[in-house]
């Protein structure tokens, strides 16, 4: 009668004569070797419940049992309990009077996370901005979460909130980011963004994600200039990279997977710096949206 347990049988090597040798109801049996000479068998016991069998976790009340090949009463020759591995025979010895086994011990260690400094901490509102934003860092995930106003992005000046440092020289600047919310104008915008001041009419290239999908580089070319953009293909991006070579910039972007093509490039200088960041822009005046964005990293070059 089979009972749900493993037990150890024995058969001739077409399949006939198939005899049970161990009935331990209380436990599992596995994994038998016979040893070279025929005469011995050891396997591996658990008691019953405490592993489901192929899974090699923790065991509990785990036994190397040695009995006759023929059948017979089983000697426990090893225990191992609680917090320990799975045990397995590795081999007999050539004269059937030693085998060899492996076992190991699990152990829980406690990681204490380290915080993650923030990049960019520097904040405002850029603009005739008519509801103030707001930064929240947390330093166990590294995640920005940036809320912000201003009535566009576009034209002549600009409104929004922006999360910046000055810097010079090349870099990448790469993050995945994502709204927190569905609500909201389709044109509502995020991303990643270098800017020659903190002047709403400032010279400026950006990496744009709009709510509705729309992903493009916009790009000021001139104080007080008009604002123009290069789309892409990509909908919904969701991941973005930013690209400094020279004066060369660079967005790559992507939804669901790495950016690792260029989608556009313009050339644009800022000989005395510039300042680099994060920013969204509600398309909306008198309200404010949220976005996250997570991964952040800024690599000077």
């Amino acid at each position: 009668v089979r009972t749900g347990l493993m037990q150890v049988w024995r058969m001739k090597a077409d399949g006939a004569e198939q005899t049970q040798i161990t009935f331990d109801e209380t436990r599992n049996s596995w994994f038998p070797h016979v040893s070279p000479d025929g005469q011995q068998i050891v396997f591996i016991t658990y008691k019953k419940g405490d592993l489901e069998p192929n899974l090699h976790l923790a065991n509990k009340n785990v036994e190397l049992r040695l009995m006759p090949a023929t059948g017979g009463e089983p000697k426990t020759v090893v225990e191992l309990f609680g917090g320990q591995g799975t045990i397995n025979v590795n081999s007999w010895a050539p004269d059937s009077k030693r085998f060899a086994f492996v076992s190991y011990k699990l152990e829980t260690v406690q990681v204490q996370s380290s915080p993650i400094p923030a990049q960019f901490t520097n904040s405002d509102d850029i603009g005739a901005v008519k509801v103030k934003g707001d930064l929240k860092y947390d330093q166990t995930s590294g995640v920005y979460s940036i809320t912000g106003g201003g009535e566009n992005l576009w034209a002549q000046a600009d409104d929004f909130y922006y999360v910046w440092k000055k810097e010079i020289g090349n870099f990448t600047f790469s993050a995945a980011l994502a709204f927190n919310e569905k609500e909201g104008n389709a044109h509502k915008k995020m991303g990643l963004m270098i800017r020659e001041s903190l002047d709403a009419d400032a010279k400026y290239v950006d990496i744009a994600v709009h709510s509705d999908g729309l992903t493009s580089m916009q790009y000021r070319a001139v104080t007080g200039g008009i604002t123009k953009e290069i789309t892409t293909l990509t909908r919904g991006a969701d991941r973005v990279v930013f690209v400094r070579k020279g004066d060369k910039l660079i967005m790559r972007t992507a939804a669901g997977s790495v950016p690792s093509q260029d989608n556009a490039e313009i050339e644009m200088d800022f000989p005395n710096g510039y300042y680099i960041g994060m920013f969204v822009c509600a398309h909306e005046a008198g309200v404010t949206r949220t976005a996250n964005f997570s991964e952040v990293r800024f690599v000077k070059q």
